[in-house]
């Protein structure tokens, strides 16, 4: 089961991963042998390397629609592509205002969807 243990503050236009991963203070909670489970396209490798933490992101669908023998158990990291589209089920987010994301209480409606997300029933058994 995949829980969201640390939430961000919200960043807008043109920030990369890299940047939202280093502004946040993420890597400073972390230590070398974690792991880091992200979504695909998530490129923060390098950034966590240095400090000896591992990035994790679910498999791509090979052309024959069927995962390897390997594949197959990196899929155990699909649960995180799950809760983040939960977030998005939510659809609170399709409805805030740009003038709220100046204020800061976006990040706390982002905050409170990724709590209620923890206790959705396991997404994946």
């Amino acid at each position: 089961m995949a829980v969201f243990v640390f939430i961000s503050d919200v960043y807008g236009g043109c920030i990369s991963d890299k940047e939202i991963t280093s502004k946040s203070g993420f890597v400073d909670k972390l230590q070398r042998g974690d792991e880091v489970m992200a979504d695909r396209g998530f490129n923060i490798q390098e950034v966590l390397a240095s400090k000896g933490v591992k990035v994790n992101v679910p498999p791509f669908m090979n052309q024959s629609g069927q995962f390897t023998e390997q594949e197959m158990l990196a899929t155990l990291r699909i649960p995180v592509e799950c809760a983040i589209e939960c977030i998005k089920n939510y659809h609170i987010l399709d409805f805030i205002p740009t003038t709220l994301c100046k204020s800061g209480l976006i990040d706390m409606i982002f905050f409170v969807c990724a709590m209620f997300t923890n206790f959705l029933p396991p997404l994946v058994k």
